[in-house]
């Protein structure tokens, strides 16, 4: 049997539960009626022994009671846990699902580096009589982008030996 963390602390919170109800009855047992072992060791008396015997088998049911009754509220919370976690997964395993989409819309989205898109090819269209709108138009830039690398290819003595 695989036992996750959760359950076994589960487990080990209901052993303490149950220990500390023994050790309480022991302790009470001792300190609030000291005239039960009074009368247990007097068996002369007669009347003391069946009386105590019944008392502690009363709470002897009464320790039972609360540990089924704890025992079925942790099972209860055990199961609860156990379908948020599932529900958890759900929503991680649509959380990733979406973040695939939209990487993936990033991508197609994404202008592909293209050889047209270099200041080069700019200038080769320009040179070939091509105007600001049509360069834009061509290379999906913007009038104003096209402007400004012709503008600067002007003013860089490099671009203009060619």
């Amino acid at each position: 049997m695989n036992l996750t963390n959760f359950e076994i602390g589960l487990i080990l919170v209901e052993g303490s539960i149950l220990l500390s109800f023994l050790l309480t009855f022991l302790y009470l047992r001792k300190r609030v009626t000291p005239g039960w072992a009074r009368r247990v060791k007097n068996p002369g008396g007669g009347k003391g022994a069946p009386l105590d015997l019944a008392r502690f088998q009363e709470l002897l049911r009464e320790t039972e009671l609360l540990s089924r009754e704890l025992s079925k509220n942790l099972e209860e919370k055990k199961e609860i846990t156990r379908q948020l976690l599932e529900r958890l997964d759900m929503k991680m395993m649509h959380l990733e699902t979406l973040v695939r989409q939209v990487k993936e819309k990033e991508k197609a989205q994404a202008r592909p580096t293209r050889e047209e898109e270099n200041p080069g090819s700019i200038l080769e269209l320009s040179r070939a009589g091509c105007g600001v709108s049509d360069i834009a138009r061509r290379l999906g830039r913007s009038k104003e982008e096209i402007q400004l690398v012709l503008d600067v290819t002007r003013l860089t003595p490099e671009f203009n030996r060619g």
